[in-house]
């Protein structure tokens, strides 16, 4: 995975963030004050911590726009993870009233840093990820796409994610699996297939035994889903030559934050 996809159309993903940010606030409009107080499946979240998380990191990724803009480079929450969860639980307090007056502030925020299609700026660096622009605006694809559902107000993957996202987060979130084998993930009735090639060898104490290569199969979501550690109806399946075997375990979501 590098910085600055170029097979990704970043207007539509700028696009598609942006409704997703409305849908987001129309839920939200629709909560009452004890809906917020709610768990999600995210272990130990409410939907307040969902919000929350949106508000920071948006607000973080905004800045990077505008700075750009500047032709400055500023760090992406300097404080690492540790800042990024301070803010979180902080948020996680916030009323209706200042979750909506926070998203629609962001909403306002992002709309008016947004650059002109052909614009330059795009390609303007970034300390986030060591990227562009657009790397910005891909981060924010995920977040409003991903935390939409996340919020559990009726948003489900195969109606909040398009072909597009969930191709886009396949790449993204590859690199959380095993770099021990050779992985194909299989969605035959997209026709959309994806291999990750790792070390293909079992390392005994005498012998190096060469591995079957794993073959995963679902849809697009159901790939895209797992891989992002969310649940769906019906998860994929995994493959080792002939013989049905348990999913593998994925490393860590991939993240541009280092703890202070």
């Amino acid at each position: 995975m590098t910085p600055t996809d170029p097979t990704t159309d970043h207007l539509r993903a700028v696009e598609e963030a942006e409704t997703g940010l409305d849908t987001m606030i129309e839920a939200v409009v629709g909560l009452e004050e004890e809906g917020l107080r709610q768990p999600v499946p995210l272990p130990g979240w409410t939907r307040s911590h969902v919000l929350a998380h949106v508000e920071v990191v948006g607000e973080a990724l905004a800045v990077q726009i505008e700075q750009a803009a500047r032709g400055q480079q500023v760090p992406f929450l300097a404080g690492g993870r540790a800042e990024l969860d301070r803010a979180v639980e902080s948020r996680s307090g916030f009323s209706h009233a200042e979750h909506l007056a926070a998203l629609r502030t962001l909403r306002a925020r992002h709309h008016a840093s947004r650059p002109d299609a052909d614009d330059l700026i795009w390609y303007e660096p970034v300390t986030f990820r060591q990227g562009t622009v657009v790397d910005v605006a891909l981060a924010w694809w995920r977040e409003t796409r991903v935390h939409l559902v996340d919020l559990d107000c009726g948003a489900r993957p195969e109606d909040a994610w398009s072909r597009e996202l969930t191709e886009h987060l396949v790449d993204f979130l590859s690199v959380r699996l095993p770099e021990n084998a050779e992985i194909a993930l299989d969605a035959p009735d997209e026709e959309f297939s994806y291999t990750v090639t790792g070390s293909n060898f079992a390392i005994g104490p005498l012998v190096r035994v060469p591995k079957k290569p794993l073959l995963i199969t679902g849809s697009l979501v159901q790939l895209t889903a797992w891989l992002a550690g969310r649940e769906v109806a019906e998860p994929p399946t995994a493959l080792q030559g002939d013989r049905e075997v348990p999913l593998p375990e994925l490393g860590p979501w991939p993240s541009a934050l280092r703890s202070s």
